[in-house]
């Protein structure tokens, strides 16, 4: 026999209740499990993953509804050649000031007259043709920048639109003069887009890019690395 630790009273058997105190000697104890609180945060998460759905859904819907349709292209080219034959006789003073006052439409049909001014050789129609890639406006520098090859020769053309890929704030400014100088093959764009690799992502992976395609040299996008292979190659440099 065996005493209850409990009570002191002689049990038979352990593991069943003592006859006096009534508890089990051998009984395990209860361990309390204290009840997990259910976090709220994949509610949030999924009602976050809800909302952009509904966002890019709506952004889907709206493209759909923004497009142009056939009519609004066609009536679009008949207000251009309208603005084209109004633009025909203006005189130049005119045209540059519709860059100020006008939108992007009568920017560009502005913008074409004076260049074809410029090629006829208008007085100061060249002269205004070059401000114009200064223009406070980023829309007018875009546009006169794809025009600027029918108007400036090949070294100003290089010199200007280097300017323009390097130092101007506008980013589609850059991007534009970055695909002008990808298509020009004159050794001068070289250095110009090899420094423009000190510009971060994604404008420093497409110069690299066109690096690549221009040189057929494999080099990362390290402005240093690209400075140093120059230096060694500029004397004897042929494109690919």
């Amino acid at each position: 026999m065996e005493e209850c630790p409990n009570c002191g009273d002689r049990i038979l058997d352990p593991d069943l209740p003592c006859p006096t105190c009534g508890k089990i000697p051998n009984e395990l104890p209860v361990v309390k499990i204290k009840k997990k609180i259910k976090s709220t945060y994949w509610k949030l998460e999924a009602f976050s993953g809800y909302l952009i759905t509904l966002v890019v859904l709506g952004l889907v819907v709206l493209a759909v509804h923004l497009r142009p349709t056939p009519e609004d292209r066609a009536r679009e080219k008949v207000r251009i050649a309208e603005l084209e034959s109004q633009m025909e006789e203006a005189p130049l003073t005119r045209l540059v000031e519709n860059l100020d006052r006008g939108n992007r439409t009568v920017i560009q049909v502005s913008l074409n007259r004076i260049a074809r001014m410029a090629i006829e050789g208008y007085e100061n129609a060249g002269k205004e043709f070059r401000k114009t890639l200064e223009h406070k406006n980023p829309d007018v520098r875009v546009t006169a920048l794809a025009l600027a090859g029918w108007v400036l020769n090949r070294e100003e053309l290089v010199s200007m639109v280097s300017r323009r890929m390097l130092e101007d704030k506008s980013y589609h400014v850059r991007q534009t003069a970055l695909r002008i100088l990808a298509n020009i093959r004159d050794k001068n764009v070289i250095p110009v887009l090899i420094r423009g690799l000190r510009f971060k992502y994604p404008t420093r992976y497409q110069i690299k890019e066109i690096l690549v395609r221009l040189t057929g040299q494999e080099i990362e996008d390290k402005y240093e690395l690209w400075k140093d292979w120059w230096e060694r190659n500029k004397d004897t440099f042929e494109f690919k």
